[in-house]
């Protein structure tokens, strides 16, 4: 399978045959998105428009956490989720968090696990995994999703016609 969006427009192809159906291109543009949005969150927790609430301290399995509930202001048309960061004091960075699907009606938390590799002075989540959760950050069903990235490069002046169907 090969999923794609060149700007403009969104693809997927199963064994090399374009599929067009508005379901499957729906996925795609939401598994595209998506997956940048995972890539690039904790440089995005910085954009305009967020709102932090301190919820304090938490220990999870023998890790302490300063807790911090994340929500968006955005127009009413716009569906908003919610995230609650657990950020080790140690690295100051984010170990896990809880986060909603609102457009997917997804309003009950998700528990999102990642690590981190520094590329190029930035740290990325380059490997990621999340399965269900409450919003104690109990795992309430231990079958996760797994994420990975691998041999991350910047700058590579890629032909931008790669990104074409």
């Amino acid at each position: 399978m090969e999923q794609g969006y060149n700007g403009k427009d969104f693809w997927i192809k199963i064994n090399g045959q374009e599929v067009s159906e508005t379901e499957a291109i729906e996925a795609v543009t939401f598994t595209r998105k998506t997956n940048f949005y995972w890539f690039a969150m904790m440089q995005k927790l910085l954009d305009p428009g967020i709102n932090y609430d301190y919820l304090g301290q938490k220990t999870i399995e023998g890790d302490n956490y300063e807790v911090v509930k994340v929500s968006f202001e955005s127009p009413e048309s716009i569906a908003t989720d919610t995230y609650q960061l657990y950020i080790n004091p140690k690295t100051q960075l984010v170990d896990q968090f809880l986060f909603t699907v609102v457009s997917k009606e997804v309003t009950d938390p998700l528990l999102m696990r990642v690590n981190y590799e520094q590329i190029d002075g930035v740290y990325l989540t380059t490997y990621r995994k999340y399965t269900k959760s409450d919003w104690e950050a109990n795992v309430i069903n231990d079958t996760w999703v797994e994420e990975l990235s691998k041999n991350i490069k910047f700058n590579q002046n890629l032909n931008k016609d790669l990104f074409n169907k």
